[in-house]
């Protein structure tokens, strides 16, 4: 979006509209926009600073009514500021329970500006019997009852060739002095990002001495032995845990599932591939197992000469093979459709592999580091990772699903401690490239009806069990 986009105005009617005033400030190049609807019952406005849009869940909004709206920044921006109508700010949602005579909304969107965030980790080590684990631990400001995501970010074997903090620091420039290749652990501290989603973030150091290497069956025990330690020590949701990477410690995010099966709710690679010749376990057997409880989200350059395209293709391509369905997306920041890219996002879809083609500084070699440092500043793509929670497979104990005369009855049982959460249902079926979503009810009521109408010939229903934060907790398949 330009800064032109964000002048266009968007009439926001609520109720019988009697007179109408839309007031813009801003105008001749400024980047903020306010708009105002007037009747006699109600006054509603919309102030827009920055580059980004709103979307919102309904057409029309009356005043009681619930207002969803997705914060939608454009790449390279952050909500910086929600507001207004004593709504709720969920990371790059806007929700207002029941919309009020009197709504003023404000909304900013504010540019991320990389910073120098060495300062922020603090230097630890790990001592086993076989290997010595430094890492780096950086812990955000908490709140007392809060539990928090934790990321374990694997380095490349650039920064396992640096100095002692090289997982932290910048160290790949241009020839103009810019920094172009940036530590896969800084991502997550970069401001705004730290203040909007709070998480610690876990950062160990291999050194050439172990070969650079991540995915060795032992030294992944070993970093899951520093996971365990931060997990004892500080308010750390275990089913939120993340595990990005990039270069081979992207191999390692492809690999390591396979080793710790059900320790992450999602993973990241970057520039990395599955060598089936490094751990105790094959490709097709991990998608098969060692994915079902997790969702990923992979990139790769197509001009990246240290891993090549192929090595995410031909992984992606076994898991379609397994039935699994995966959304690609050419480039990161999705600007040919932004919007429809947040729909497909917020789908039950779990695994998303993104193909860069972008030119890069350098050629081939830099092409290896677009991936990682092009996500840092992708809003789609924090605001789908930090929505990832565990798969319990257990969430679910049951589900069928029989025909009554022109309706189908779909029936399930859940754990005892998940009746209180929420049942969605979706349909997808060969002619749709999108899931539908037919209904969401409380999980206690375990049965719902659904007109055979709606239904197409070979569809598959995706029954996803939500907590009061949208976080997927359980979910289960049916091939009607």
């Amino acid at each position: 979006m330009t800064v032109m986009d964000t002048m266009r105005p968007q009439l926001w009617l609520i109720g019988t509209t009697l007179t109408l005033m839309i007031l813009l400030f801003g105008c001749g190049g400024g980047s903020s926009k306010k708009e105002t609807v007037i009747d006699k019952k109600q006054i509603f406005s919309v102030n827009i600073s920055g580059a980004g849009q709103i979307i919102r869940s309904q057409a029309k909004t009356n005043v009681g009514d619930r207002l969803d709206i997705n914060l939608l920044p454009d790449k390279g921006y952050m909500v910086d500021q929600a507001s207004g109508c004593n709504g709720e700010w969920l990371y790059n949602r806007y929700v207002v329970q029941s919309v009020p005579e009197v709504c003023e909304l404000a909304f900013v969107f504010r540019q991320v500006v990389r910073e120098n965030v060495d300062n922020l980790f603090v230097p630890k080590q790990l001592e086993t019997d076989t290997y010595t684990l430094n890492y780096h631990l950086y812990s955000p400001p908490v709140k007392q009852g809060e539990r928090y995501p934790l990321i374990l970010a694997l380095h490349g074997t650039a920064e396992g060739a640096a100095a002692q903090e090289g997982q932290v620091n910048p160290h790949l420039v241009d020839n103009l002095g810019e920094v172009i290749g940036r530590p896969v652990a800084t991502t997550w501290l970069q401001e705004p990002i730290r203040e909007q989603y709070p998480a610690f973030v876990l950062a160990p150091l291999i050194t050439l001495d172990a070969n650079g290497q991540w995915y060795d069956d032992e030294l992944t025990r070993i970093f899951d032995q520093a996971i365990q330690s931060v997990l004892d020590t500080h308010p750390v949701d275990p089913d939120r845990i993340y595990l990005v990477g990039h270069s081979v410690g992207g191999m390692a995010a492809w690999t390591a599932p396979a080793i710790l099966n059900s320790r992450f709710a999602a993973i990241m690679p970057m520039s990395g591939w599955f060598d089936s010749n490094n751990v105790s376990a094959t490709l097709p057997e991990t998608i098969d197992l060692a994915y079902s409880t997790l969702s990923i989200w992979s990139f790769g350059h197509v001009d990246d000469i240290d891993v090549p395209i192929i090595a995410t293709r031909e992984i992606r391509s076994e898991m379609q093979t397994q039935g699994r369905s995966v959304q690609v997306f050419n480039d990161l920041n999705l600007s040919s459709d932004r919007a429809a890219a947040l729909q497909a996002v917020k789908q039950p879809f779990r695994y998303f592999n993104t193909e860069l083609t972008q030119p890069c500084f350098g050629g081939g070699a830099a092409c290896h580091w677009a991936g990682m440092d092009n996500a840092a500043t992708e809003p789609l793509l924090m605001d789908w990772l930090f929505r990832q929670h565990r798969i319990d497979p257990g969430a679910i104990r049951s589900s069928s699903a029989s025909t009554e005369q022109n309706d189908v009855m779909l029936t399930w049982e859940v754990a005892l401690e998940y009746m209180s959460e929420t049942m969605t249902i979706w349909a997808l079926n060969e002619q749709e490239s999108h899931w539908r979503q037919l209904t969401s009810i409380p999980a206690y009521e375990q049965q719902a009806s659904i007109a055979s109408s709606v239904l197409g010939a070979d569809t598959l229903i995706r029954m996803t069990l939500r907590d009061t934060k949208g976080m997927t907790v359980g979910m289960r398949d049916i091939r009607l």
